[in-house]
């Protein structure tokens, strides 16, 4: 619910703690379940969906999605990672690299916020990874 909550919540241009004072909940409670650590309450998921013009059940619904579309593509994008580990031969990498360029491609047509997250969790692997790599090669053999 983190993620269509802030989404809805900024599409209307409110801060938390509006929203909070309109919904009769605490600021720091929508930042919780903003922040993934709270799962509201029916009663309190339906007043916070009527000041965002949805029912409380449509933005269980939303969340829903997002989450079902990025445990999808988390689901497909180890699949390439595994590719790329156990393939052998030039272009290899570059042909498991660009499997996973289209699994995110294709999420965000539909999901443009979940394929962001995952495209931007990839990158720091990557840096991650690298820095690892430049420290083996200066340690040597």
């Amino acid at each position: 619910m983190a993620d269509s909550l802030r989404d809805l919540r900024r599409r209307r241009a409110l801060s938390q703690s509006e929203l909070a004072r309109r919904a009769g909940v605490t600021r720091a409670y929508v930042s919780l379940i903003e922040n993934g650590r709270a799962v509201p309450a029916v009663a309190v998921a339906n007043r916070l969906g009527a000041e965002l013009g949805v029912t409380g059940a449509r933005l269980h619904e939303l969340a829903w999605r997002h989450r079902r579309a990025r445990e999808r593509v988390e689901g497909r994008v180890p699949e390439a990672m595994r590719e790329l580990v156990a393939s052998a031969g030039p272009g290899a990498g570059i042909r498991a690299a660009r499997g996973i360029f289209d699994v995110i491609s294709d999420l965000r047509r539909e999901h443009p916020r979940a394929a962001a997250e995952l495209a931007i969790e990839l990158v720091d692997s990557l840096r991650e990874l690298a820095e690892a790599l430049a420290a083996d090669a200066e340690a040597g053999p």
